[in-house]
């Protein structure tokens, strides 16, 4: 298990717990504190020393680059399979164990995954219990099959609790440093390694495997960072299609947020800065609901200013 946690204080004692009590054996738990400043890394520290398994504990300043820290836990880890995992979320009891008994009675299989989780807040109050992934009842019999799917989605499932193979996980030598997508990077190219390789094979289990945790320090909330990775994705993996019809809804969403809270700075400069961002920006200037949110965003100063 390679975890990765920053300020995690309030979550990580019961995150390494879900994985000390994992019902499959053979576990080792490899943490990255990323110069957390909340008293986090102690806490992690004591949750490790009393989990009963075998732990590397990397403590290092703050980087913000997750796929970096990824790849440190990876350089440090010793199994044949691996898993990762983010400290303010909580794995089900038997989330590794029901894909190691596949990934062990199949050596074809490189990659397990579920295709829906359990969501909680910040409380650990579950708010969804089976929240379907774009995978979720599907039948995927090809590599290519999950490649489309990918780019559709820009984001099929979470890469929480999901077992890959550690000899692919270095193939592909690991996440790219360069790029903010981390989860939808690693992806694209355990499943670009697996269309290059057809006798691997992968599963995907129709249930819940992991609690996914919304809190407000999710860094998927941040819509403007959303936009920008896809756009750095679609350049290094599909540099010859364009952006699919969901990334154009993200613009939107983005665009109305920062129209909304007066920032037409952001606006500006992500305008200016990408040509597709852009071209979707005039489409919904256009718009009779962009007046319509610029009327109200109008309203709601004049209001604030009384």
């Amino acid at each position: 298990m390679i975890c990765l946690t920053y300020n995690h204080a309030a979550y990580s004692a019961a995150a390494i717990a879900s994985v000390a009590e994992q019902t499959y054996p053979n576990i080792e738990i490899i943490v990255v504190d990323d110069g957390s400043t909340d008293g986090n890394a102690d806490i992690v520290e004591a949750a490790l020393k009393s989990c009963g398994r075998p732990y590397k504990f990397l403590r290092q300043e703050n980087t913000g680059n997750i796929a970096m820290n990824m790849n440190r836990g990876i350089a440090a880890a010793t199994g044949d399979y691996m898993s990762m995992f983010s400290l303010d979320d909580l794995l089900l009891p038997d989330c590794i164990a029901t894909k190691m008994e596949l990934l062990i009675a199949d050596p074809k299989l490189v990659f397990v995954a579920n295709t829906c989780n359990m969501e909680v807040d910040g409380a650990g109050r579950v708010t969804d219990p089976l929240y379907k992934s774009g995978l979720y009842e599907l039948e995927i019999a090809t590599a290519e099959a999950l490649l489309e799917l990918e780019f559709e989605h820009i984001g099929l499932l979470y890469m929480q609790g999901v077992v890959i193979s550690a000899h692919v996980v270095r193939a592909i030598k690991g996440y790219d440093e360069d790029l903010k997508g981390d989860d939808l990077i690693i992806r694209t190219k355990i499943f670009r390694h697996m269309q290059a390789h057809p006798e691997l094979g992968f599963c995907l289990l129709h249930r819940p495997g992991v609690q996914y945790r919304k809190h407000s320090e999710n860094i998927h909330r941040n819509s403007w960072r959303q936009v920008k990775l896809a756009l750095e994705w679609r350049d290094r993996f599909f540099p010859e299609r364009s952006m699919p019809h969901l990334w154009r809804v993200w613009v939107v969403r983005a665009l109305k947020t920062s129209i909304a809270e007066g920032d037409m700075d952001t606006v500006t400069t992500m305008t200016s800065e990408h040509s597709e961002i852009s071209e979707v920006y005039n489409g919904y200037r256009g718009s009779w609901k962009f007046w319509r949110n610029m009327a109200k965003n109008k309203i709601r100063q004049l209001f604030a200013r009384a």
